[in-house]
C-alpha cells in the first residue's frame, strides 16, 4: 500500500514539474505576430531622419564637447585664473639633553589675469604661521607670523606680443565653430539625402513589384487563353511553348521585384533607427513637374551654401590667423616683467617689520644661428606656403562650381526630356499592342507577336519609372550640391539638440 501510495506521488509531482517547464517558456520562443504596416510619406521619411537617425544623433551629441571647448577657448582665455596652495607641517626632534617642535602652516591665493596684449597680472596672497618649541632655550614657543601680497606683470614687448597676436587663438577657436557647425549641417543634408534615396529605393521596389504582379497575371491569362484555343484546335500545341516561356520570365521578375523590395524595406528602416520587421508602405506619387533651372541663381545658391566651399574659405581664414603668429615668432623674445611685493612679519618678542620689495626686468632672448632660428624660418615659410596653397585651391574651386552647376543643370534638363520620351514611349508602346491584340482576333496576327509586344509594354513601363526615378534623384543630388537640402525639405537647422527622439507613431499623430 505505502509502494503504491509513493508512486502516486512521484506521478503527480512529474505532472506538476512538466506543467511548470511548458508554462516557464520564454516568450521570445512564442511566434512573433507581424508587425502593423505603416504608412509613410517622404516628408516623414525625411522627419524622421532628422529625429531618430543614429549618425545624427551622435552628430549632435559632439556638439556638447566642441560647444564646451569653444567656451573654453574664447571666454574663459580672458577670464581670472583663482588656485589655492596650503601645506602644513609639523616636527619634532628629541634627544636624550633636549627636545626641538617644529609646526608650520602656510596657505596663498594666487588670481592671474591674461591681457589681449599678450601678457599677464599676477596677485599673489599669502599668509604662514611658524612655532618652534625648544626645551631648555631662550626662544623657546616663538612664533612667527607672515603675510604678503605680491602683483607682478608679464608683457612681451616683441615676440608673442599684440592683440592682433594673442586674440588670433580666439579667432581661431571661433573659425573652429563654424567648421564644426557647417560639418553638422553637411552630416544633416548627407543622411537626408540618403534617407530620400532609400525611400524612392522602396517606393520603386514597390512599383516595379507591381508591374511584375500586373505582367505576370496577363502572361497568366495569355497561357490560359492560348489553352482553350489549342483545345478547340485553334492554334498549335507547340505554340504554347512561347506563353509559358514568356510567363516563368515574368514570374523571375516578380520574385526579384519581390527580393529588392524586401531590402529596401531593410535599409530604410536601418537607416531611421527602427525595428527591422517594421514594414513601411510608402505613400508618395511619382509626380515629375517642369522645373525652370536658372544658372546664376544656383551658382549664387552654391556660394553661399555648399559645405565644400565654405570650408576652404574657413580654411582660409584659420591658415591666416596661424600665419600672423607664425611671423611674430621669428622675432627676438624680448619680455617686460615688473613687480611689487609687500611683506609684513611678526615674531614672539620682537617688534613687527615690514618690507617692500619692487623689481623692473627685461629679458631677451634671440637666436642668430642653428636649429631652432632654422626651425623658426621654417615655420614661417610653411605658414605663408599654406595661404597660397589655400588661395589656389579656393580659386580653383570658384571655377570649378561654375562648371559643375552648368553640368548639373545641363544633365537635369536631359533627365526632363527623357522621362516625357518614356511617357510618350510607354503610350505608343501600349497602343502597340491593343492594336495587335484587336488584328489577333481577326486571325492577321501571331503569338509570338502577341507575346512580343506585351514584353516591349512591361518593358517600357520598366523605363519610365527608373527615368522618373532617376530624374528625382538627380533634383536631390543638385540639392545637395547646393547645400539646400534642408531649406528644401523647410527643416529648420538648430546648432543643438532641440529634443530626444521621436517614435514613428509619435510622428503620425503630428500630422
Amino acid at each position: 500500500m505505502r509502494h503504491h501510495f509513493t508512486s502516486t506521488v512521484m506521478v503527480s509531482l512529474a505532472a506538476a514539474l512538466l506543467f511548470c517547464c511548458f508554462c516557464s517558456i520564454p516568450e521570445a520562443l512564442a511566434e512573433k505576430p507581424d508587425p502593423r504596416p505603416i504608412t509613410m510619406s517622404l516628408g516623414e521619411c525625411v522627419a524622421l531622419t532628422i529625429r531618430n537617425n543614429t549618425n545624427v544623433e551622435i552628430a549632435y551629441l559632439n556638439r556638447v564637447l566642441e560647444k564646451y571647448d569653444l567656451i573654453t577657448d574664447t571666454t574663459f582665455r580672458y577670464i581670472p585664473r583663482v588656485s589655492i596652495d596650503g601645506t602644513a607641517r609639523k616636527a619634532e626632534d628629541i634627544t636624550n639633553i633636549q627636545s626641538r617642535r617644529d609646526e608650520k602652516f602656510a596657505a596663498s591665493a594666487t588670481i592671474s589675469q591674461r591681457i589681449p596684449t599678450g601678457g599677464a597680472i599676477d596677485f599673489i596672497f599669502s599668509k604662514s604661521l611658524e612655532h618652534d618649541t625648544e626645551s631648555g632655550s631662550l626662544t623657546e614657543n616663538e612664533v612667527v607670523r607672515t603675510g604678503s601680497w605680491k602683483v607682478k606683470l608679464t608683457q612681451p614687448l616683441l615676440q608673442g606680443a599684440g592683440i592682433d597676436y594673442d586674440l588670433s587663438f580666439v579667432r581661431q577657436a571661433e573659425v573652429n565653430e563654424k567648421v564644426n557647425i557647417v560639418n553638422l549641417k553637411n552630416t544633416l543634408m548627407d543622411e537626408v539625402a540618403q534617407g530620400i534615396e532609400y525611400y524612392r529605393e522602396l517606393l520603386t521596389a514597390m512599383h516595379a513589384m507591381e508591374i511584375s504582379k500586373e505582367s505576370m497575371e496577363i502572361s497568366q491569362k495569355s497561357l490560359d487563353n492560348a489553352r482553350v484555343e489549342v483545345q478547340y484546335g485553334r492554334m498549335a500545341a507547340m505554340d504554347l511553348i512561347q506563353y509559358e516561356s514568356d510567363l516563368a520570365d515574368r514570374e523571375l521578375s516578380l520574385e526579384r521585384a519581390r527580393n529588392a523590395y524586401i531590402k529596401s524595406q531593410l535599409s530604410l528602416a536601418k537607416h531611421l533607427s527602427l525595428d527591422k520587421d517594421t514594414k513601411i508602405i510608402p505613400s508618395e506619387k511619382i509626380d515629375i513637374e517642369d522645373m525652370a533651372f536658372d544658372e546664376a541663381k544656383s551658382l549664387a545658391l552654391a556660394r553661399q551654401n555648399r559645405p565644400e566651399y565654405l570650408l576652404k574659405h574657413l580654411d582660409l581664414e584659420y591658415k591666416e590667423y596661424e600665419l600672423i603668429r607664425k611671423s611674430r615668432d621669428t622675432l627676438p623674445r624680448l619680455d617686460l616683467t615688473a613687480e611689487y611685493e609687500d611683506a609684513r612679519t611678526s615674531t614672539t618678542n620682537q617688534p613687527k617689520t615690514r618690507q617692500d620689495d619692487w623689481a623692473v626686468q627685461l629679458e631677451m632672448n634671440m637666436p642668430l644661428f642653428g636649429t631652432e632660428r632654422r626651425q623658426l624660418t621654417s615655420d614661417e615659410l610653411s605658414a605663408k606656403a599654406q595661404v597660397r596653397i589655400a588661395l589656389i585651391e579656393l580659386k580653383k574651386m570658384e571655377d570649378d562650381l561654375a562648371s559643375d552647376v552648368e553640368n548639373y543643370i545641363r544633365d537635369l534638363k536631359i533627365k526632363a526630356r527623357s522621362v516625357k520620351l518614356a511617357i510618350k514611349a510607354r503610350e505608343l508602346a501600349q497602343k502597340k499592342l491593343e492594336v495587335e491584340q484587336i488584328k489577333a482576333k481577326a486571325g492577321r496576327s501571331s503569338t509570338f507577336q502577341i507575346v512580343t509586344f506585351q514584353s516591349d509594354l512591361f518593358t517600357a513601363k520598366y523605363n519610365e519609372l527608373e527615368t522618373k526615378v532617376s530624374y528625382l534623384d538627380a533634383l536631390n543630388d543638385f540639392d545637395k550640391f547646393l547645400g539646400t537640402t534642408l531649406d528644401t525639405w523647410k527643416i529648420d537647422f538648430k546648432t543643438q539638440r532641440q529634443g530626444a527622439k521621436k517614435s514613428i507613431t509619435e510622428v503620425h499623430s503630428d500630422r
